[in-house]
């Protein structure tokens, strides 16, 4: 049995599901983060994307705006419906065809920056506001790829490395430019983007 991954939105009244759609033309992705962007950020987008045909879609002109982020080089801002407003790509073209994946992501608090985390332990930070798209403004090293947790020490180096780069997650503070990170090695690290 196929198992195909999809963002579902429900009726937190009713408790039935309004909508379901997957990610793109990677409907079969694990979908592992979707946020909200704030309504100014979700009308601003709307309005720079009123010519392409996606925003013209079912669903487009009303409702929030959601960052949704699965396991593919690829994060999307899609409507509630599904339809895709912006994409954030990361890493090289080779890089993406060899499967560099994102594992985490969060916004900033006026929504119009987006960090995205891929499994090598890079951050990219993206300006969702940008006239010409979604733009990558930075990237970064979230984790310590050369060591390894004080715990791990009779582990082979190459196992130690591995871990060390898997992030299990981001958080964004929500007053003060400060991006928290998280990986497999035990660590928590802030960062000032």
């Amino acid at each position: 049995m196929c198992m195909v991954a999809q963002v579902r939105v429900y009726d937190v009244r009713t408790g039935e599901c309004s909508s379901a759609f997957g990610l793109g033309s990677a409907a079969d992705v694990a979908v592992h983060t979707v946020l909200v962007l704030p309504d100014k950020i979700s009308a601003e987008l709307r309005a720079s994307s009123s010519t392409t045909s996606s925003a013209s879609s079912p669903g487009a002109s009303s409702g929030p705006l959601v960052l949704a982020v699965g396991r593919s080089p690829v994060a999307h801002v899609v409507t509630l419906a599904g339809a895709v407003v912006r994409t954030l790509s990361v890493g090289s073209p080779s890089e993406r065809a060899a499967g560099l994946d994102l594992v985490a992501a969060a916004l900033s608090p006026s929504g119009g920056l987006a960090y995205v985390a891929s499994e090598d332990g890079k951050a990219y930070c993206f300006d969702l506001n940008h006239p010409d798209g979604a733009q990558l403004q930075n990237t970064f090293s979230v984790v310590d790829a050369a060591g390894a947790g004080a715990d791990e020490s009779a582990a082979p180096l190459a196992k130690r490395a591995k871990r060390s780069t898997e992030v299990l997650g981001l958080a964004h503070h929500p007053h003060r430019n400060l991006l928290a990170s998280w990986a497999a090695e035990g660590a928590l690290r802030i960062w000032r983007p």
